[in-house]
């Protein structure tokens, strides 16, 4: 299958908001799983860090102005809704982490294919190249209610319209 090349991240703005209205006019009863709003957006990487261990990089992610965030150990996941969870020795070795640290800039540790560790901080953009929409996906740790991403999408001539990268941005408390 192949898609026009010719079509736009205007375009397809414009035609999906129409489909999110049509849906919401026409079938009410599925509104808790309506098409999120989508925009125009960019983010842009503003730091970049590669260590050799997951523990400069955790210590480099708590150096951050830290909103929020979670992380994911061997043996435990934990979110905070202050800062970042505390790293507790029978956790073992940290697998992830994501953190907010402000409206505009998301931070993310993540484990290389080479067994070496990234730390990325990215700044994030209204306007733009992309289409950009915000998801809630379910929590473990209920009492900090829903995780929240910001994610970018590229129309690509082949593939239609796919994700290029998602970025936490908080939580969302339960009602």
């Amino acid at each position: 299958m192949s898609f026009p090349a010719a079509v736009d991240a205007a375009t397809l703005l414009h035609d999906y908001a129409r489909a999110r209205e049509h849906l919401q006019r026409h079938d009410p009863a599925r509104s808790p799983w309506q098409l999120p709003a989508m925009h125009a957006g960019r983010y842009e990487v503003v730091q970049s860090d590669r260590f050799d261990h997951a523990e400069p990089a955790w210590a480099a992610l708590q150096a951050l102005p830290v909103i929020c965030g979670w992380a994911q150990w061997q043996s435990a996941q934990r979110g905070s809704a202050s800062g970042l969870p505390v790293a507790e020795p029978q956790h073992g070795l940290l697998l992830q982490a994501e953190a907010a640290l402000d409206v505009h800039r998301s931070a993310a540790v993540r484990r290389l294919p080479d067994g070496a560790w990234r730390l990325t901080v990215v700044m994030l953009h209204d306007g733009g190249e992309l289409l950009c929409d915000t998801v809630e996906h379910l929590a473990s740790a209920q009492p900090l209610g829903k995780l929240r991403y910001r994610r970018y999408w590229r129309p690509d001539a082949h593939r239609g319209v796919v994700q290029v990268a998602a970025y936490f941005i908080g939580f969302v408390p339960e009602p």
